[in-house]
């Protein structure tokens, strides 16, 4: 903090000086020059731009992005395929919910390798899954 000096007038009594004209001098703190995060007496400087904060993740790597596009694709396809069924059909919510609880399930596997692995198998359920509604339709 640093402290200003500031001059105050003289007194405006007229009652007799003995010594010479004379202001007194008080000390006058002023606050650093930061941004307060309430009305509070408490200051505290705001971090603009700060990173260690931030709640975001870190960048995918390039096949981390791609593989990520594999799996949002065929959680669409998925979807898709589905509504070849009535729409109030209890089938049709048992095979939406069990394909997302099994998204749900591998959310957490980091490694591309399995990701990739579990892509693969679940275009092969997929297209069990339309055969199986191929047939139904036919019926």
């Amino acid at each position: 903090m640093r402290s200003v000096l500031r001059r105050l007038p003289p007194s405006t009594t007229t009652a007799p000086r003995t010594t010479p004209r004379q202001y007194p001098f008080i000390p006058i703190t002023t606050p650093p020059s930061t941004r307060t995060t309430s009305s509070t007496s408490t200051t505290k400087p705001v971090r603009k731009h700060s990173r260690q904060t931030s709640s975001a993740k870190p960048a995918l790597s390039l096949e981390h992005f791609l593989v990520r596009q594999r799996v949002v694709s065929l959680y669409r396809n998925i979807i898709r395929a589905l509504h070849a069924l009535p729409r109030d059909s209890a089938q049709r919510h048992e095979l939406r919910d069990y394909a997302r609880t099994e998204f749900e399930r591998h959310r957490a596997v980091s490694d591309v390798g399995k990701i990739r692995y579990l892509v693969s198998t679940g275009k092969t359920e997929l297209d069990g899954m339309r055969r199986y509604l191929g047939e139904m339709g036919g019926r």
